[in-house]
């Protein structure tokens, strides 16, 4: 999740047609540059090579969220919605996305490190990980298709839910977290921190 502002204004955004390194694109309407969705930086249009600022969120399902806060309230805007959520065919096809939860798992990114967290490596927990010279808790619920990391102060963490060959694609000296390796690793809430690969 991007803040909406870049300077003193504020941009609105839709999907784009096309991909990068098979990782969602989109567009601002003000300046009609082409982002990308992962990296979180302009590659296109005006304002090419400008970042925007990530917002620490958590994505999950409903059911999780409304487990977590029971008393939650949907929020829904009639009107524009802007583009619908589909992948540009080069064959002038439209196609629905296709989600191969097998390679899904949590980004992290701290003080020019990466780590990603494959769900199908870890069990409904807390881990705790060593991560550009600082402890974080990794909150993984691989049941719910859900992950979030926090400080160890309890902070949310900037992080995003991603497939794994996306993931690499744009940080291809990542991390990735194995508790297979150090058995102390898969401790949750323990002190160690878990064994790159």
């Amino acid at each position: 999740m991007y803040a909406r502002s870049l300077d003193d204004r504020v941009l609105t955004f839709d999907f784009a047609l096309g991909l990068v390194h098979d990782n969602l694109l989109i567009s601002d309407r003000e300046t009609n540059s082409l982002w990308s969705q992962l990296h979180g930086k302009a590659i296109a249009g005006p304002e090419k090579d400008v970042p925007l600022r990530m917002v620490a969120s958590i994505q999950t399902t409903w059911r999780h969220w409304h487990g977590m806060h029971p008393d939650s309230k949907v929020g829904m805007r009639q009107g524009d919605w802007g583009r619908r959520y589909w992948y540009h065919d080069p064959g002038k096809k439209q196609r629905r996305p296709e989600h191969d939860t097998s390679v899904l798992g949590l980004g992290v990114t701290m003080k020019g490190e990466a780590l990603f967290v494959p769900l199908r490596a870890v069990e409904d927990g807390d881990y705790r990980v060593r991560l550009g010279r600082e402890q974080i808790v990794i909150h993984a619920r691989p049941s719910e298709f859900t992950a979030w990391a926090e400080s160890n102060e309890g902070e949310l963490l900037s992080a995003v839910l991603v497939y794994e060959p996306g993931w690499r694609s744009f940080f291809p000296g990542t991390r990735v977290f194995d508790p297979s390796i150090n058995a102390k690793a898969a401790v949750r809430s323990g002190p160690d921190e878990d064994a790159p690969r």
